[in-house]
């Protein structure tokens, strides 16, 4: 969990930047999410947009099972050849 530098309690609401340190992407990939919808909503605090901490928990802990149970699918085609 991200901390507040000067308490060292955790910090509720994240920004984009630390949403996608959390996740382990760019700042890019967080609003591309959002837009195709596969990213929990923000909270809007007037013009500043924040992700609640539990809801972000939350999510990831949803997508993990997910990705567990997708076969995987072969590739079709004619194999490439490495140079």
């Amino acid at each position: 969990m991200i901390k507040i530098p000067a308490t060292g309690a955790p910090k509720l609401l994240l920004k984009d930047v630390e949403v996608a340190a959390r996740l382990g992407c760019s700042r890019r990939h967080i609003w591309t999410l959002l837009a195709s919808g596969d990213l929990c909503p923000p909270v809007h605090l007037g013009r500043l947009v924040r992700w609640r901490a539990a809801d972000l928990d939350v999510w990831v802990a949803q997508m993990i099972p997910i990705r567990e149970v997708e076969p995987k699918t072969p590739r079709r085609g004619r194999p490439r050849r490495h140079l």
